[in-house]
């Protein structure tokens, strides 16, 4: 069921829609946001598909802003979900601010509850024929500016691969109920900056967080991973090679023994078709998306 924007239409998107719906289990699969406020003061959370043929997906933990977001055609000038903008983007984690239209703060200032866009951090992740979007918005109302960490972009992506598995259902559901942007829908580009350098002020519980963002496999579109499901301890044995761990380093970075990480590398061969580890090495280095990842580990 598709549904196609027109401009002043009211509440276009019906009540029933997987984007108002699947609130509550998206604010129960986001719980770890609400239990960390070092990570995020005061949390919403947004996940967005966005296809390049203009069709989305959209999940929300505060559906209030996206009743006025679809219904009174904010879409048309918001960057949330534009395809001119976000597929443009390399993956990476940005603030809104660094890739919103001029005019954005013109559309939000007739929305008094809706936070500055200074105040939203927005994790971009290129797939092959769509992009992930994860915004994480400050909805407090105080004079509060980002203060980022040098964790944070680590910890956002775990939170990217935790949310990944934990909603899957959700977004194969949302992807049968898929949004239409109209043609219509411009504005001019900006050349965004991604967050790498930030302040490095607060301090967060990274081992308490990451405790709550567990997840047990993951999967990425990447051609040189051959859609391969990776289990976690996999994962962390993949981004060990990539950093140039050995075994026995990397054994004891997760405490296992040296045993068990030689068993994940032999696996690790076997998806990928590599014959030795340094066959294997050279594969890894070459995936996009596990170079991204690789400061989870």
């Amino acid at each position: 069921m598709q549904h196609s924007f027109k401009q002043n239409h009211p509440m276009f998107l019906p009540s029933n829609h997987i984007t108002y719906a699947s609130v509550e289990e998206m604010q129960k699969i986001c719980q770890p946001l609400h239990k960390f406020p070092d990570v995020f003061p005061s949390y919403q959370f947004n996940y967005g598909r966005l296809y390049r043929d203009k069709r989305h997906v959209m999940l929300t933990t505060d559906p209030a802003f996206y009743k006025v977001f679809y219904g009174q055609g904010i879409v048309y000038d918001s960057p949330i979900f534009h395809s001119t903008c976000f597929l443009s983007l390399e993956t990476g984690l940005y603030r809104t601010l660094d890739i919103s239209p001029p005019k954005y703060a013109d559309v939000l200032s007739n929305i008094p509850s809706h936070p500055h866009p200074e105040r939203s951090l927005v994790l971009v992740v290129q797939a092959n024929n769509y992009c992930e979007i994860f915004n994480f918005i400050d909805n407090t109302n105080n004079n509060y500016q980002l203060n980022i960490s040098t964790q944070l972009p680590s910890l956002l992506k775990h939170f990217s691969l935790y949310f990944q598995e934990r909603a899957k259902s959700l977004i194969q559901h949302a992807t049968k109920q898929l949004i239409s942007l109209s043609n219509n829908s411009h504005y001019a580009q900006n050349i965004p900056t991604t967050l790498t350098k930030q302040n490095q002020n607060r301090q967060i519980d990274k081992k308490s967080f990451l405790r709550e963002l567990n997840f047990k496999r993951c999967q990425f579109e990447d051609p040189m991973l051959a859609n391969t499901v990776f289990s976690k301890r996999e994962f962390e044995c993949a981004l060990a090679i990539i950093q140039g761990k050995t075994a026995e380093e990397t054994a004891k970075k997760l405490f296992l023994s040296r045993r068990t990480v030689e068993t994940h590398l032999e696996n690790l061969k076997n998806k990928l078709g590599c014959l030795n580890k340094a066959e294997l090495k050279k594969k890894l280095l070459s995936s996009v998306a596990l170079n991204f990842y690789q400061d989870c580990f």
